[in-house]
């Protein structure tokens, strides 16, 4: 069996925003603390857009039936994801969604930064056990 191991920026970039917007009780306030802490206070405008971002959220949200988390992680890139959010959406959401991504953008990039490097590391070793010799067991046994 061959496995694949990915991850992927703008899904990673969607959980801090859609988690920093707190428009659900599942948003996790001890992530929110911790972020603002290492990053700084939130600006204005990111203020304003995480309630935007909020808004549309709950308009999508997870009862609605069309999440729009979904087609996100499910796209290959950033740049695709907000297409498909738009084409989830008619299309009325998907410019005020890129606008979030990108006044959010800043302060992402300073968690994704040493994120990344963590991420690369653990993804390494986890290729590694799912191609070792005793994982290959587990699987034909199941």
């Amino acid at each position: 069996m061959n496995y694949t191991v990915t991850y992927r920026r703008h899904v990673c970039k969607f959980f801090f925003i859609d988690n920093m917007s707190g428009w659900h009780f599942s948003c996790q306030p001890h992530y929110n603390e911790a972020w603002i802490q290492e990053t700084g206070p939130l600006t204005e405008e990111e203020t304003n857009a995480l309630e935007a971002f909020a808004g549309i959220a709950r308009q999508y949200g997870y009862e609605s039936g069309k999440w729009f988390g979904r087609p996100i992680a499910a796209a290959s890139s950033e740049e695709q994801a907000l297409l498909d959010v738009g084409n989830l959406t008619c299309g009325t959401n998907a410019g005020t969604l890129r606008d979030v991504f990108g006044v959010m953008e800043p302060r992402f990039a300073r968690i994704w930064a040493p994120d990344e490097e963590r991420l690369i590391v653990l993804a390494e070793r986890l290729r590694g056990k799912l191609h070792s010799e005793g994982m290959a067991r587990a699987v034909e046994v199941a």
